[in-house]
């Protein structure tokens, strides 16, 4: 029993002693980097700068913070070495002091209510508050911001300063004893933000924000043809981006250039253009809205608008819009707009001309920099707006065709529109139509779509007399257009330039009126019953521009439509002259499949 008794005594006193030892304990308090802020770039004169933050977390015991020592770094150079002089007490950094870069200190809780009085870096580096009453309860987390005042002065030496905020060492640093009776509290760690050359977060300094100028990528202006005297066309769109503060931009200049910007280009261009028009937003908090308007005249060979309100946000974009309104249509060559002119929109910083009109200039909100066109390059909208004396525009005609296949010789299955615009006549000339089937005969002789006993003799046109398909006019019966279908490229090609098997220089449609044609051929359906016959057709897109030229030189099974503007500037029209196109990004293309079954 004294054995039992003894050992029970021995328990208790351990019991008592560990419970005695956990109460003596110093509280713990721990330090951390916030996860905010994170490195930035700020500018010179700004003030309220959130530098650092830190997180202090307490264990079961309520404690009292009474002075917090902050060490500051300064790498004024960018060499990746802080604070690189030690001359006694005074450290600098390429000669300069931390405190000439930072000239006011302070602390915030969380709530943004300020901790002690505003503090200077000291010339050792070290910013000291005391006399502070920081109580942090039991178990709690709690966030102390360090904010700066930068000077107007810095950046020195011209270049960036970067500066650091660190605790060096917790258990030195930090003067904090537990309540209510006092004590010490222990606070372990050291290089809380990294180590005093690599510190995890940094600021650097500059002396203005940035301005970048592209192409809009997001939502780009499409190539596109038009036709002279439009008014209001949209020719380009640029982005804007501000960083670390807002811009307004106050002069731009434009120059309508070729696809490469190649100098000298703009001479042959500016007569297609009457004015153009810039659309921008006016304000930092509506970055989508282009509420600002300005319209310049053509003079010379750029134009510049001076006396914008363009406003760019920080850290944000905005995308500004360039309109056109195209000057009219001459045959004399020697002026106005020349039919196939290929318009490309360069913002002119000077790089296209030398600088002679490449007007700039956007002033940071902040910092009050002035950009100018010498900070930037030129920049060149990737799409083409190509100009014309007249353009045609195609439609299917469907809805008034029905939906049902009919089989047999000589039979419509597909009809389609041309409109000229309203300035001048469009002559059409050759075409080609995308043609899609199943149970149907297309090639192996007579009563097949081709008419053809191999797809090999299916090259080019026919002659009137032998042709496979023909085109004519919807409600007459002149046949202005006589092709033949490849069964293996699954493409008919025609010409429209026959009148009943009379040779003409194509198909006229006059100025603002439209003209309907129906394609005939020989629908005859196949021997296997389990297919039904169907037969799609549609108008085949050009994908691509093709420059101006004779009427036989775009020839070919690639082209979908060869047109002309009888644009030629010598007034000469005809086959032979270079004064046709083919029809790329003409109005209506591509049109869908028309299917009948």
């Amino acid at each position: 029993m004294k054995k039992i008794a003894s050992r029970l005594s021995l328990a208790v006193v351990i019991t008592l002693g560990i419970a005695n030892l956990a109460l003596a304990l110093p509280p713990l308090l721990s330090i951390s980097l916030a996860s905010t802020p994170i490195s930035d770039t700020i500018l010179t004169g700004e003030d309220a700068v959130l530098l650092e933050s830190f997180t202090l977390t307490t264990d079961a015991k309520n404690i009292l913070i009474t002075s917090i020592v902050l060490n500051g770094e300064l790498d004024e150079d960018l060499d990746g070495d802080y604070n690189d002089t030690v001359t006694g007490s005074v450290i600098t950094d390429n000669g300069i002091s931390l405190s000439s870069v930072v000239t006011a200190v302070w602390l915030e809780d969380a709530d943004g209510s300020q901790i002690g009085t505003d503090a200077t870096f000291a010339a050792n580096g070290d910013v000291v508050f005391t006399g502070l009453s920081l109580i942090q309860s039991a178990g709690s987390t709690e966030r102390i911001n360090v904010y700066g005042d930068i000077s107007s002065s810095a950046p020195y030496n011209s270049n960036d300063d970067r500066v650091a905020v660190n605790i060096l060492r917790a258990s030195t640093s930090i003067k904090a004893q537990a309540l209510p009776r006092g004590g010490i509290v222990f606070v372990p760690g050291r290089f809380i933000n990294g180590t005093e050359d690599n510190p995890m977060v940094y600021m650097t300094i500059t002396d203005s924000g940035e301005l970048t100028i592209v192409e809009e990528s997001a939502d780009p202006v499409d190539d596109q043809i038009a036709v002279a005297e439009t008014e209001d066309l949209l020719v380009a769109r640029y982005r804007l981006t501000a960083t670390d503060e807002d811009f307004q931009v106050t002069s731009m200049s434009f120059v309508p250039t070729d696809a490469s910007n190649t100098v000298g280009s703009s001479t042959s261009r500016v007569d297609a253009i009457t004015t153009l028009t810039l659309l921008y937003p006016t304000d930092v908090n509506y970055p989508d809205t282009l509420d600002g308007s300005k319209v310049v005249t053509m003079s010379g060979t750029s134009m510049v608008f001076n006396g914008l309100i363009m406003m760019v946000p920080e850290d944000d974009s905005i995308t500004i819009e360039l309109y056109a309104d195209l000057a009219g249509h001459q045959l004399d060559g020697l002026g106005d707009l020349d039919s196939g002119d290929d318009l490309y929109f360069t913002i002119n910083t000077g790089d296209y001309d030398g600088g002679s009109h490449g007007d700039f200039a956007a002033t940071g909100q902040v910092s009050g920099v002035t950009k100018t066109e010498s900070d930037f390059s030129d920049v060149t909208a990737g799409n083409a707006t190509y100009v014309y004396r007249t353009i045609p525009t195609i439609a299917n005609a469907a809805t008034t065709m029905g939906t049902s296949l009919i089989t047999g010789s000589d039979q419509e299955f597909y009809r389609f529109t041309i409109t000229a615009s309203d300035t001048y006549d469009v002559m059409t000339h050759y075409l080609s139509l995308d043609i899609e089937s199943t149970g149907i005969l297309e090639e192996g002789g007579a009563n097949t779509l081709s008419n053809m006993t191999t797809a090999s003799t299916c090259q080019g046109t026919s002659s009137y007399s032998t042709a496979p398909l023909f085109i004519k006019e919807y409600g007459h019966t002149t046949v202005v257009g006589t092709g033949c279908y490849d069964a293996v490229t699954n493409v008919a090609n025609f010409d429209l330039n026959t009148n009943n098997g009379m040779i003409t220089s194509g198909v006229v449609i006059g100025a603002l009126a439209t003209k309907t044609f129906s394609v005939f051929g020989d629908i005859h359906e196949d021997s296997d019953a389990s297919t039904s016959a169907t037969l799609s057709t549609r108008l085949k897109e050009d994908a691509a521009h093709v420059a101006m030229g004779t009427a036989y030189s775009l020839r070919g099974s690639d082209v979908g439509l060869i047109w002309s503007d009888s644009g030629y500037p010598s007034g000469e029209h005809g086959e032979g002259i270079a004064e046709w196109m083919n029809g790329y990004k003409v109005p209506g293309m591509p049109v869908s499949y028309v299917t009948l079954s």
